[in-house]
């Protein structure tokens, strides 16, 4: 008669099967987990591993140098067709107050001479410019189809008047043709002053070059022809211009007063000065001559 299996030896067979299956089951699931998980890395890391390996063959870019801004030549710029400020504002300064300027045409409107204001850095600019700015006067003229600036100089105007004058000028000047600018290229300047009186000069345009005219006195010494126009404690004048016996004149009239004897009134003197081609030159002989 055949023996029975105890229970016990039939409880261990089915335990054994049960963790046989459950191990399977893992070790399958470890593999495809880690087929899954840890396969990208590697290849993540080895992109990074050329990437660094590239980073380090590629040699550093220098760092360039600025190129300093030109100061006081301004850029050039196209023709313009119209004398706009928009058109010709690449050629003026930065500090160029763009609400209020005068143009005058110069060789048929090929060029042109420019009377603006500038901005005074740290100041605002009150109506139109007229007051916290300084003066500009620039000639423009074409070049090989482009327009190249040139500034009307200050510097007489302090060597003449010195600082005291130059640290009040203000404002756009006001420029017009003198009456004999058809033969001669000459404009008069009127610089305002934050001051009751003006500047008048005369301006010079010779081979493309714009100065301040010159003007030779009685005794022979040349000066700019710049004048204080207007009325101050002591002293008034006037500046005019006049065409006599076929010459072309500026006038200066000075009137002075003695406050002590007020009462005289001014005492004048007038002096003329004849355009020679070149310069004014004094003409003592202007008074005997009758007005054309």
């Amino acid at each position: 008669m055949p023996k029975k299996k105890s229970r016990s030896s039939k409880k261990k067979s089915s335990y054994f099967w049960q963790w046989f299956v459950i191990a399977a089951v893992s070790i399958l699931l470890y593999q495809g987990l880690k087929n899954y998980f840890f396969s990208q890395p590697t290849s993540s890391k080895k992109s990074i591993t050329i990437s660094k390996k590239q980073k380090k063959k590629t040699p550093p870019v220098p760092t360039p140098t600025p190129t300093p801004a030109p100061v006081l030549t301004p850029p050039e710029a196209v023709l313009p067709a119209k004398w706009t400020f928009a058109s010709v504002s690449p050629l003026l300064p930065k500090n160029a107050y763009p609400d209020n300027f005068q143009v005058i045409p110069v060789n048929g409107g090929e060029n042109a001479l420019l009377a603006y204001a500038k901005i005074i850095p740290g100041k605002k600019p009150g109506p139109d410019g007229q007051t916290n700015t300084l003066p500009g006067i620039a000639i423009f003229q074409s070049a090989g189809g482009k327009l190249q600036p040139t500034d009307l100089s200050m510097e007489p105007v302090r060597n003449t008047f010195g600082e005291n004058i130059q640290n009040k000028l203000v404002g756009v000047p006001q420029l017009k043709q003198s009456p004999f600018s058809n033969r001669e290229p000459l404009y008069s300047a009127k610089i305002f002053l934050d001051d009751p009186r003006n500047l008048i000069g005369l301006v010079k345009l010779d081979s493309g070059k714009l100065s301040w005219a010159s003007l030779q006195n009685a005794k022979g010494g040349v000066k700019p022809a710049i004048f204080l126009e207007g009325t101050s404690e002591t002293t008034t004048r006037k500046v005019r211009m006049e065409k006599r016996d076929g010459k072309d004149y500026l006038i200066i009239e000075t009137g002075t007063i003695d406050l002590a004897r007020a009462h005289e009134g001014y005492r004048w003197q007038v002096e003329a000065y004849a355009w020679n081609g070149n310069v004014f030159v004094y003409d003592p002989s202007y008074r005997n001559k009758k007005s054309s």
